[in-house]
């Protein structure tokens, strides 16, 4: 697009990003370019507000109870968006439509201060993972993908990629404790953790980069036969994670890291954290 109208489409819709509102105001086309995907920021954000309250009101017995709810309503809720006039992006970025995802977190959180709990997860996780990536496997053969907005993934299959990264979280953090084991080993991996430590970064740069490098070069990256396409594709992808890397590393020694310093002074210390912390206080940080 020109700068013109990059302009004109910044002063329109900024303030959904100044608010952490854009994925309410995203699928109606109230998007700035290079930014379409801090939607998913809004919900997250859009949590981290609201979740402590509940997790301060809703008495600890019934925290995991209230999650439980939550997962089961929110296909439901995705249903009932896509039978309405919404647009179907709708139902994939309205925060409503996310709640499963959040809930998920939050149960396993929960679920893992409980010794009842542990060994709940240790006893059935396969079955999960399992059970999680027969419906996703079914859903991807019958459907031809995972479209965002086909009706069938929203309802369906988004909820069990929830459940199905809930169980690989446990299990990772489960391994930890196996030293010796060879997934161990990979999950504890120099490039495993270089990209962790930049991970969020990495995710908020490279769609502007990818926007600001496709006007340029868009172009020519689609001219020529098959297999120059291909190389040239690989090039434009391996140069836009490059510079996403680039500019992760420079926010995080710029931002981040003075951020994370501050933690020092304004957190209590472990020992008081331990004391003065429920485990659903503990939930609602995780």
């Amino acid at each position: 697009i020109g700068a013109s109208e990059f302009s004109e489409r910044i002063h329109a819709n900024q303030w959904w990003h100044w608010f952490y509102l854009s994925n309410w105001a995203s699928p109606f086309g109230h998007t700035v370019p290079g930014m379409a995907h801090f939607w998913s920021v809004a919900v997250e954000e859009q949590f981290y507000l609201v979740w402590p309250f509940v997790v301060f009101f809703v008495p600890k017995r019934r925290l995991a109870m209230v999650c439980g709810a939550v997962l089961i309503a929110t296909p439901l809720i995705r249903w009932g968006i896509r039978m309405s006039d919404l647009p179907p992006s709708a139902a994939y970025q309205f925060t409503i439509a996310r709640w499963d995802a959040l809930a998920c977190g939050a149960l396993l959180a929960i679920v893992l201060q409980e010794p009842k709990g542990q060994k709940f997860l240790d006893l059935n996780v396969r079955r999960i993972t399992i059970a999680t990536a027969g419906v996703l496997g079914i859903v991807t053969a019958l459907r031809h993908g995972l479209q965002e907005n086909d009706l069938w993934v929203q309802v369906v299959a988004q909820t069990c990629f929830f459940l199905l990264s809930a169980a690989v979280v446990f299990s990772a953090q489960d391994v930890r404790a196996q030293s010796t084991s060879r997934l161990n080993r990979v999950l504890s991996s120099h490039l495993l953790t270089f990209f962790g430590k930049y991970s969020y970064a990495i995710y908020l740069f490279h769609f502007p980069i990818h926007t600001a490098l496709g006007e340029y070069v868009g172009g020519w990256v689609n001219e020529g036969q098959a297999i120059a396409i291909l190389m040239k594709f690989t090039g434009y992808v391996l140069s836009v994670l490059a510079l996403s890397v680039l500019g992760a590393m420079i926010s995080w020694r710029l931002i981040e890291k003075p951020m994370l310093s501050l933690k020092d002074r304004l957190a209590p210390r472990e020992g008081e954290q331990r004391e003065s912390r429920s485990p659903s206080q503990i939930a609602a940080v995780a």
